[in-house]
């Protein structure tokens, strides 16, 4: 099995606060690791829950907005004092990589590993911006003050279930042939060839993880939603702040819940919460069967 698990390094909003960091999030897959969004000392948050850096293979931003931007150049300078080798990339909006080349060049650095930094047009349809080992991370246009995009991982389609019976019958001995058959690969019997469509059962989907950005509640981000595992989306502002919430680009908790029952999405976190939130107004999360995210916050997503 893939292990998938999300680490929600910062919740907060803004500026970091003693109890909520600035927005972070980490997806680790088969021992790689994807930072969504890098707010100010997301690399110390980073080593205080013991996550770790190695095999970070890339940070992807969802808007320039300094609390989910000022981390990268903290993380990056982190990583080549501990000797990293691998290469990292960056995506994000336009203006990501001249952000990055002008903190650089004004403190004198340069890492000593490779750097990649991509920038993203915002689109209404989903765009795929990173291809990894039987998944894909695709983005979709988010409505915010500035060019933002929301993300999501989407696994690939895994072969059916296996079926023992049929492959008795058709005189497939069990042992190395079998896992053949489950890599999609036909084998020869006493003189037949078997196929896997022969063995195997209907494809299965894989996960889905959808990460909202800052973002006032929109049609493009709901459909890419639709369906997900995980659906994690900002609810910066409390319901008496709808005004501010509107003006600012942003949604309230109550905004946001509803996308997530729209979404139909397994599991539904809200995070991104501004500092007018107070412990009370979650309480009508629970209720709905969601989750409010806090710093340190892990969930395992099983296979469906």
């Amino acid at each position: 099995m893939t292990k998938l698990t999300l680490h929600f390094i910062g919740t907060g909003a803004g500026a970091p606060t003693h109890e909520r960091g600035a927005p972070s999030l980490m997806l680790i897959r088969e021992g790689e690791r994807f930072v969504f969004d890098c707010g100010e000392g997301t690399q110390i948050a980073i080593r205080k829950f013991g996550l770790g850096f190695r095999g970070l293979k890339a940070v992807f931003v969802t808007h320039l907005h300094g609390d989910h931007v000022l981390g990268i150049p903290g993380l990056v300078m982190t990583l080549n004092l501990n000797s990293h080798q691998e290469s990292l990339a960056v995506f994000g909006p336009k203006g990501i990589k001249n952000f990055l080349e002008s903190v650089f060049d004004s403190t004198f650095f340069e890492p000593k590993f490779e750097l990649r930094v991509v920038e993203i047009e915002p689109t209404t349809e989903p765009l795929e911006v990173y291809s990894g080992n039987r998944f894909s991370i695709l983005t979709v246009k988010a409505e915010h003050t500035v060019p933002s995009v929301a993300y999501a991982l989407v696994e690939h389609e895994r072969p059916g279930e296996f079926m023992v019976e049929r492959a008795l019958e058709l005189g497939v001995p069990k042992g190395p042939l079998w896992a053949k058959l489950q890599r999609g690969q036909s084998v020869q019997v006493n003189g037949k060839t078997i196929h896997p469509s022969q063995v195997l059962g209907p494809p299965r989907r894989g996960r889905k993880i959808v990460y909202s950005g800052d973002t006032r509640p929109c049609e493009q981000v709901l459909k890419m939603g639709y369906g997900a595992d995980v659906f994690v989306h900002e609810a910066t502002m409390p319901d008496d702040s709808m005004e501010e919430a509107v003006a600012g680009g942003h949604s309230t908790i109550s905004e946001a819940i509803r996308v997530l029952k729209l979404s139909g999405c397994k599991v539904g976190v809200l995070t991104n919460f501004g500092q007018k939130v107070r412990k009370e107004d979650l309480k009508i999360v629970e209720e709905f069967g969601f989750l409010a995210a806090f710093d340190g916050l892990s969930l395992d997503v099983p296979l469906p």
